[in-house]
């Protein structure tokens, strides 16, 4: 299986109850492959020890990439959004994950805040056909208010708004359609007040 994180200095330790979590809860005993986005203000040291953990268990290895070292490059930002500039640049990353895991067909990310109570095989190993991305309804769509933005402005029937914070990835899909390469270049240049999951939702609507 592969996974996928994104963190900063302020959810290095979410992230690692969340990979605990996953390697004890979450994996049936197959192998894992982990792959950890990292904001500029974490250092390999600070990561020293979730790749110490990650050793221990048989069968799983993590790496870790620094999507915005080297470039001054940066998803857009406004007052509009829920979160920070910071949390925004790193909640972005997982757009980036087609084109970090090139050679791979399937994903599954998660946010640092997520707890895996039991085996992820069955979500990961998912038929889902010729769809891009696999998520749950957001609670934002019961709200009346979110309901008529999402018809509105990203022509989202209701009920079929994901929360982005648990995405199964079809990859090999995301790359042939060009879509990652779209919703890439939406997020540089256009801010949302949810903005990665808005942007997921809205370049994959259709699948």
């Amino acid at each position: 299986m592969n996974i996928a994180y994104a963190c900063n200095r302020h959810f290095l330790h979410h992230a690692m109850v969340s990979l605990y979590s996953l390697l004890t809860n979450g994996r049936k005993d197959r192998p894992v492959q982990i792959l950890l986005m990292a904001y500029p203000d974490l250092r390999r040291s600070d990561l020293a020890p979730m790749f110490h953990m990650v050793s221990r268990f048989p069968g799983c290895a993590i790496s870790a990439v620094w999507p915005q070292a080297g470039t001054d490059r940066r998803f857009a930002f406004d007052g509009s959004c829920c979160l920070s500039e910071e949390a925004v640049q790193v909640a972005c990353y997982r757009l980036l994950i087609p084109d970090i895991l090139i050679e791979e067909e399937r994903c599954l990310y998660l946010d640092c805040d997520t707890v895996i109570r039991r085996p992820l095989t069955e979500l990961y190993d998912k038929d889902m056909g010729d769809k891009s991305i696999a998520g749950v309804t957001d609670r934002l769509c019961l709200e009346e208010d979110q309901v008529k933005r999402m018809e509105t402005e990203c022509g989202i029937v209701p009920g079929y708004y994901i929360n982005s914070g648990v995405t199964l990835m079809n990859l090999d899909r995301m790359r042939a359609s060009g879509d990652d390469k779209r919703a890439l270049e939406l997020a540089y240049h256009k801010p949302f007040p949810y903005m990665d999951q808005d942007v997921l939702n809205r370049i994959y609507r259709n699948g």
